[in-house]
């Protein structure tokens, strides 16, 4: 056990890095800075991060550590606290399984690789998921604040979430933000998504040997401007896509899906670049989309699209 004085700042990089014998430490209170590496490797177990104001947590500061819980403090009267700015990846293979984020932060750490991690609190003043911020981790669910605008590149891939509402805020969804989650089935709201990346709800696998993917239903979509390359790519369970009307054909339901204000597809090098339902599912589908000019190599191959209007 190590304790120390409150008159200390700052914890100085690689300070306590591969003390494995250190099971147990008191942050000062007033303390500024946490360095890069500061407790790599370390055997601290639990850790209380206190509420100063302008607190910076560097890159790896607890990354590899046998930490099971991390306690964000906040003021006892207001029940907030001052933000936190953080390094990348500072609670990277840990073994935390939740962690509760207070009021009045702004900033959320990625939590990469803590594949034991399988709750997260989220406050609402956060407006922006980091990139990297949910990947590799063991989260089933996660409910998003209503002020949410941005879900970052990766924020969730390979995670296992199984289900998730996005805010009528959210504008934009990074690259591979949803890729490889074998076990999402559905995926609600998505009404404000004008930008959708590339490979955001790319399946795990190959055509060859077979896509893991358990996605049926993503919903909304009806502001979608912008569609990146192999956005649904291999998604081949997908049975409900958008806002789409049904009419019956010959006694065959067809779903209309009118993406009417979509007008770009992924453009790299002057080129059009395709695939975003490759292998997807979509049976009986037809997309409108009359501002859109041309459709990229491979767009709707191997899925189970009937026609496409283009006016």
């Amino acid at each position: 056990k190590v304790t120390l004085s409150d008159d200390i700042t700052t914890i100085c990089n690689n300070m306590f890095c591969y003390t494995l014998s250190l099971k147990s430490i008191n942050i000062p209170k007033n303390i500024k800075t946490i360095g890069a590496n500061a407790f790599n490797y370390s055997g601290i177990t639990s850790v209380s991060i206190p509420n100063s104001e302008k607190l910076s947590i560097g890159v790896n500061a607890f990354t590899r550590s046998k930490l099971t819980s991390v306690t964000f403090e906040k003021d006892e009267k207001t029940g907030k606290r001052f933000d936190v700015s953080f390094g990348s990846t500072p609670f990277a293979y840990t073994l935390l399984t939740e962690v509760f984020f207070p009021e009045g932060m702004k900033t959320l750490p990625s939590l990469s690789k803590v594949s034991t991690l399988t709750k997260v609190t989220i406050p609402s003043t956060v407006t922006a998921i980091p990139a990297n911020a949910f990947e590799y981790t063991g989260l089933t669910s996660v409910t998003l604040p209503e002020k949410l605008t941005t879900i970052g590149n990766y924020a969730f891939q390979f995670s296992a979430l199984k289900e998730i509402t996005v805010p009528d805020k959210v504008t934009t969804i990074g690259n591979y933000a949803f890729k490889g989650c074998a076990d999402l089935v559905t995926v609600k709201g998505m009404k404000g998504v004008t930008s959708l990346g590339d490979y955001a709800f790319m399946a795990d696998g190959t055509e060859k040997d077979g896509f893991k993917t358990s996605l049926t239903t993503v919903e909304g979509l009806s502001e979608l401007a912008k569609l990146g390359k192999q956005a649904f790519y291999g998604c081949e369970k997908l049975e409900n896509l958008g806002s789409y009307e049904t009419t019956v054909e010959n006694g065959v339901t067809i779903k209309t899906l009118k993406l009417s204000k979509l007008s770009q597809f992924y453009i790299k090098n002057n080129k059009t670049i395709g695939q975003a339902f490759e292998c997807a599912g979509l049976t009986d589908y037809v997309f409108e989309m009359p501002l859109v000019t041309e459709i990229p190599t491979k767009t709707f191959r191997k899925s189970g699209v009937r026609s496409i209007k283009f006016d």
